[in-house]
């Protein structure tokens, strides 16, 4: 697992100390953590292992490590500052094509994220089929579903307000109402054993 913790809230603090200032003052637009790419990396540099469940019905990815370097975000970098100067070269790639790279991105993320795991083990309705991941098995089924029902409505709602012009403006804003949301309206809702497993 990450064993350079420090460096990596160093280079948060690189960001928010130098570029987002410099970036006000010039009038240019802020960097973003690019979310797609961001895990697809993040993805690249883990090493995981196929297990199977105790009781035999699946398998489940287990992390056993994460490759923590440089190169690999310099020449992400690097390619990023290729492409912003190649913009006559690329204008002849089909847009399909880069729908397409974005979609297997974004779909590719999708594998060991628990909200995703939950949903296709909720749309098995047969209990005795559920596989016996760790959090089906620690948490009651109600308090699973529910929470994993507002997991999914806060998604799409995100989802929707970014995607409508008019409104797309307030999406920071109700992303930054999560953290209250999270921490003292939650708990009313769930207990503390369900939300420490289902919120890891």
């Amino acid at each position: 697992m990450f064993k350079k913790l420090p460096a990596y809230h160093l280079s948060n603090m690189v960001v928010g100390l130098v570029l987002y200032p410099f970036c006000a003052i010039l009038g240019l637009p802020a960097p973003h953590p690019a979310t797609v790419r961001s895990l697809a990396h993040v993805m690249a540099v883990t090493s995981t292992v196929t297990v199977p469940l105790p009781d035999g019905k699946g398998t489940t990815v287990r992390v056993t490590g994460v490759a923590e370097q440089r190169v690999s975000h310099l020449a992400i970098h690097i390619l990023i500052l290729i492409c912003l100067t190649a913009g006559s070269v690329l204008r002849y790639v089909p847009q399909p094509i880069i729908i397409g790279v974005f979609l297997f991105l974004g779909i590719a993320s999708i594998r060991g994220n628990q909200m995703f795991d939950r949903l296709f083990v909720l749309l098995s309705f047969e209990r005795e089929r559920w596989p016996n991941y760790y959090y089906v098995q620690d948490v009651d089924r109600r308090e699973m579903t529910r929470f994993t029902l507002l997991q999914t409505v806060i998604v799409v709602t995100m989802v929707a307000i970014s995607r409508v012009s008019q409104i797309a403006i307030v999406f920071p804003f109700l992303m930054a109402t999560m953290v209250p949301v999270r921490l003292y309206l939650i708990p009313k809702f769930f207990s503390k054993e369900a939300i420490d497993v289902l919120d890891r």
